[in-house]
């Protein structure tokens, strides 16, 4: 599972700090390639979702010296290891789905 972020909500001022972090908007993706040679098929499932960052405490980094790797870092710790894991089992479950459907939608007309 990649988590993207999509943005970062930060308050310009705050505690004599200057832009600093409160939420974290992000996408979680799950992709799954099966098949061989020209039946290879990938198949993705997403999730968007967002995360209330803590005040900062101990070490500031700046908003400018952030990188993407530091701040999924940071979402992942706040989700934790046991949340993470079910993120993942939901979206394999939506890609097994997508690969063999049990549930159908549509009209008979």
């Amino acid at each position: 599972m990649t988590i993207k972020i999509g943005t970062i909500e930060r308050q310009l001022s705050k505690d004599g700090k200057a832009n600093v972090c409160l939420h974290v908007h992000y996408t979680a993706i799950l992709e799954k390639t099966v098949g061989k040679y020209d039946d290879i098929k990938t198949y993705s499932a997403s999730m968007n979702s967002s995360i209330r960052l803590p005040d900062p405490s101990g070490d500031f980094i700046e908003y400018d010296k952030l990188t993407e790797g530091m701040v999924v870092e940071w979402i992942k710790d706040l989700i934790g290891k046991e949340n993470l894991e079910k993120m993942e089992t939901n979206l394999t479950s939506n890609i097994n789905e997508q690969i063999a459907p049990t549930i159908m939608k549509g009209t008979p007309w």
